[in-house]
């Protein structure tokens, strides 16, 4: 990846950082922002409901899902749950993630690929923060 790539994954951190310090400022500077990288994570997706590490180059990972989650996570989780960030065939990013668990109960960076400890630490620490703020 060259500095001049557009990343799902740096985007949802981006989100993720300017969502949290925006619940103290109350910026409409910072709310434009997040929405602006919002509506390019919608127009980005991937048929499956998820991303792939840098736009428009392959098929979507369980990291580059797990990234964008957190961001949109941070800003909107009613909005998560609810259905507002599915894709245009109504996947929920949510599902995609789970997608990439194997039979084992491990999980992969791309559908049905080996263990992969990245991958699992991505997905893993996103369901729990999932979980914690239902």
């Amino acid at each position: 990846i060259s500095y001049g790539d557009k990343s799902p994954d740096v985007t949802g951190w981006a989100i993720a950082a300017l969502a949290s310090i925006n619940r103290k400022l109350n910026s409409q500077e910072i709310t434009n922002s997040i929405n602006k990288s919002v509506n390019w994570l919608m127009k980005t997706q991937n048929q499956d409901g998820g991303w792939c590490y840098i736009y428009g180059q392959g098929i979507s990972s369980a990291s580059s899902v797990a990234s964008v989650l957190f961001g949109l996570i941070e800003y909107d989780a009613d909005g998560v749950k609810n259905g507002d960030y599915n894709n245009n065939v109504n996947i929920n990013p949510y599902d995609t993630l789970l997608t990439f668990q194997n039979s084992d109960g491990s999980f992969a960076e791309s559908v049905g690929g080996d263990e992969n400890p990245y991958a699992m630490f991505s997905v893993l620490g996103q369901l729990v923060h999932i979980h914690m703020v239902r």
